[in-house]
Formats: C-alpha cells, structure tokens, sequence
C-alpha cells in the first residue's frame, strides 16, 4: 500500500504537426528602408505577421546598422517549432557614400576666376590662362 499522496513522474512534449507553407513570409510583404544620409543603416519591416521576437517589436521592425556603402540582399524566413520556414525572394538595396564636400585652404572661389583662354589639355583637365588680380 502507498503512503505518497502524488502520482507518478512524468513529462510530456507536444508538438504540432508541420505544415508545408504555413511559417513562409510573402517577399511582397518585406521592406527594406536604406538610410544613406548619415547613419549608413537600414530598416527592415514586414508588413502584416503575426508573432515577432522581442528585438522586432519596440520599433515595428528591426534595423541593420554600421553597413558600409554597398549593395545588399537580403531575405529572411520564419522559425516555429514545426521547424523552418521557407526563405523569401531577395530584397536588393543599396547604401550610399555620403559625399559632403569641403574646399581645401589653397583653392579660390570660382566666382574670383576670370578665364581668357584655353593654353591646352591634359589628362586631369584644360589649362586656362588667367588673368593676373589679388585673390
């Protein structure tokens, strides 16, 4: 006769069963927003879906940050536990230098510069002849 008020030990996993097609993420929904000005970073949101990580959520999308300039592709796919689903179609974008140009010390303003003629060509450009004025 048992004295142990408690059943036995046991452990039990469920799993639901996989469905083909049902963790996949349609391309059409994902959006890729390169932000080229200053941060060289792109934002990354899918369009309706319903369950996301903690990291997605506070921003409704995830950023990719600290890319050099360059071109990309991405794609993503959804993990559950049936397992993986399948990848989306490539999203291609594309981060651009930022070029923000600042004159160096030696050279003059164009609007100072008065040509008269062209003396010849070269391969870095055409010499002119200038006229000589204070600068």
């Amino acid at each position: 006769m048992r004295t142990d008020p408690c059943s036995t030990k046991a452990i039990t996993s469920v799993r639901t069963l996989y469905l083909a097609g049902a963790d996949d993420i349609r391309s059409s929904s994902l959006q890729v927003l390169a932000e080229n000005a200053t941060s060289y970073s792109a934002f990354v949101k899918m369009g309706r879906t319903k369950r996301f990580k903690a990291s997605y959520l506070p921003q409704n999308g995830y950023y990719l940050s600290e890319l050099p300039p360059g071109n990309y592709s991405l794609r993503i796919r959804a993990t559950s536990m049936a397992g993986h689903g399948n990848w989306t179609q490539h999203v291609y974008f594309h981060i651009i230098a930022a070029s923000i140009y600042t004159a160096d010390e030696w050279e003059i303003e164009r609007e100072k510069v008065q040509l008269l003629e062209e003396l010849g060509q070269g391969s870095f450009g055409m010499v002119y002849k200038k006229e000589k004025s204070l600068i």
